[in-house]
């Protein structure tokens, strides 16, 4: 979400649709990994992920900075593997899969503007 809307780890907190998103997101990856009897609730997890919001507020993610810098992003690697693993289990993920679209699109163009600025 950082990487979407541009904003330190702590500006998630204090909007109220950031905040619903960050819950859909684990409600939809909780799912996934429910099958673990070590895997917390879908609010324990939502309530995890706020914590680490709170803790890095200064923070900027990642995924953000490679945004900035124009740089191909992990999210194959964290949503994009969340997707597989619910394909596998037929299960439906709406708002992962936006988001990885969103990510791989924003991503997508940073790295073309860089190769036309390049050439």
């Amino acid at each position: 979400l950082t990487a979407l809307l541009g904003c330190h780890n702590g500006q998630l907190a204090d909007d109220v649709c950031s905040l619903e998103l960050l819950r859909d997101i684990c409600t939809e990856l909780h799912a996934v990994f429910d099958s673990s009897l070590l895997a917390p609730t879908s609010d324990e997890l939502s309530d995890l992920v706020v914590n680490v919001v709170h803790a890095t507020a200064l923070n900027q993610s990642s995924m953000q900075q490679d945004i900035v810098h124009q740089r191909k992003t992990e999210i194959d690697y964290l949503t994009g593997w969340a997707l597989k693993q619910a394909e596998a289990r037929k299960l439906i993920m709406p708002v992962n899969s936006v988001l990885l679209k969103l990510v791989k699109a924003k991503e997508r163009m940073g790295l073309s503007r860089l190769s036309e600025h390049v050439n």
